[in-house]
C-alpha cells in the first residue's frame, strides 16, 4: 500500500508476504510507539499525581503557615497587654513610692517640728524654773532682811 500499485499485489504471494512483513514490521514500530506513548503518559500522569500532591501539600503548608501567623498576631497582642499592664504596675508602684516618700518627707518635717516645739518648751520650762529659783531665793533673802528689820525694830520699840 506504501507505493505500491495494484498489479503487483496479484502477482502472487510474494508480494503479499512482502507487504504482510512490511506491515508486520510497520505494526511492530507502531506498537512501539504506542509503548513510547504510554510510558510518556504515564510519566505525565504520574507527574501529573505528584504535582497534584504539592498542590495540596503546598496548600497544607499554607494552612499551617497561616495558622502560624495567626498564633505570632495573637502571641503579639498578648505580649502588648501583658506590657501594658506591666506598665500600668509599674506607674501605679511608682505612685505609691512617691506617695511613701511624700509621707516620709511630711513625717520627717512634722517630726521636726514637734521635736523644736518639744525642745522649745522644755528650754521655757527650763528658764521659768531657774528663774522661779532666782526669784525665790531673793524673795527669801528680802524676806529674812525684812524679819530682821522687823526685829530690830520690835527691839528699838521696846527699848
Amino acid at each position: 500500500m506504501s507505493g505500491e500499485n495494484p498489479s503487483q499485489i496479484e502477482q502472487g504471494g510474494y508480494g503479499m508476504t512482502a507487504q504482510m512483513s512490511r506491515l508486520e514490521t510497520q505494526i511492530a514500530a507502531l506498537t512501539e510507539k504506542v509503548e513510547d506513548i504510554k510510558n510518556s503518559v504515564t510519566q505525565i500522569a504520574k507527574l501529573d499525581k505528584t504535582i497534584a500532591e504539592v498542590v495540596i501539600h503546598n496548600g497544607h503548608a499554607r494552612e499551617n503557615i497561616d495558622s502560624l501567623w495567626k498564633q505570632i498576631e495573637e502571641t503579639k497582642a498578648r505580649v502588648e497587654h501583658a506590657n501594658t499592664r506591666i506598665t500600668t504596675v509599674e506607674n501605679t508602684t511608682n505612685e505609691s513610692i512617691n506617695k511613701a516618700k511624700g509621707a516620709g518627707w511630711a513625717f520627717g518635717i512634722m517630726f521636726g517640728v514637734i521635736q523644736v516645739i518639744v525642745m522649745g518648751s522644755v528650754a521655757w520650762v527650763f528658764t521659768n524654773v531657774q528663774e522661779s529659783m532666782i526669784s525665790n531665793r531673793l524673795q527669801n533673802d528680802q524676806i529674812q532682811r525684812l524679819d530682821v528689820t522687823v526685829k530690830e525694830l520690835v527691839i528699838r520699840g521696846q527699848k
